[in-house]
């Protein structure tokens, strides 16, 4: 079966799709830190479309295409203080293409998100009514849990009020602390059991401690990273859904 492959840009923001003609569901995929729309549709793209997806990924904000700094030079605290911003501007441009785009085609999308792009999946949850499946690997809802705004000892002085500034921001936008918020029918949330980058001890918490809400959670002998195992996984529960 022929796939159609398009790179283009929308209202500035650079974007990829992968699909076929028989594609009937859509599902936009986020990439993590530093990483490109090329790089994540090359990992796990081919196997959603032969699921019968039609994929959509995008540069998130300030990386690939839009790269700038702290992204381009990789200054690893100014990019974790700033990452929330990029997972809030990142999830409101998903949906503006599927508001200009897509919704005349698909009742609603799914997402897929790694590390980064896996706070952009809980983030959409209370952003849309849209949103059905949604899939957060080595990732997190809880956003504050992260402590992005700590600042080492040589920054306090230069960065302080903007560190003060992020604790509030990510406080206010924290997906663990708003679950009556969270629309989506079900979640998929995959995470390594020793992970120290972002911990899986913070997902599992959150799910015991809202056990109504539908999402399946499973954990790895890995650290911060995708295994084989958890793809498939992964695969397996999506294929439920055609």
């Amino acid at each position: 079966m022929k796939t159609n492959v398009t790179k283009t840009t929308f209202q500035g923001i650079p974007m990829m799709m992968y699909d076929h003609p028989q594609s009937s569901r859509l599902i936009f995929i986020n990439h993590g830190i530093y990483g490109t729309k090329e790089k994540i549709i090359h990992l796990i793209g081919p196997q959603l479309v032969k699921l019968g997806y039609r994929v959509v990924a995008i540069d998130a904000h300030m990386h690939g295409e839009r790269l700038e700094e702290p992204y381009a030079s990789r200054n690893s605290f100014l990019a974790r203080l700033r990452i929330f911003s990029v997972v809030k501007r990142t999830s409101e441009d998903v949906l503006k293409i599927y508001h200009q785009k897509y919704a005349d085609q698909h009742d609603d999308f799914d997402v897929l998100g790694i590390s980064m792009g896996g706070y952009v999946s809980y983030y959409l949850t209370t952003q849309t009514q849209h949103l059905n499946t949604f899939v957060a690997l080595i990732s997190s809802p809880a956003f504050s849990k992260e402590k992005v705004h700590e600042l080492p000892e040589s920054f306090n002085g230069e960065f302080l009020q903007e560190a003060q500034d992020v604790k509030k921001f990510v406080e206010n936008i924290d997906v663990s602390q708003r679950p009556d918020q969270m629309h989506f029918k079900q979640g998929i949330a995959l995470n390594g059991k020793v992970d120290d980058l972002i911990p899986a001890e913070h997902t599992k918490d959150f799910i015991e401690e809202n056990p109504d809400l539908p999402i399946v959670f499973k954990t790895y002998n890995t650290g911060h990273k995708i295994t084989k195992a958890m793809s498939d996984d992964m695969l397996s529960l999506l294929k439920k859904r055609f």
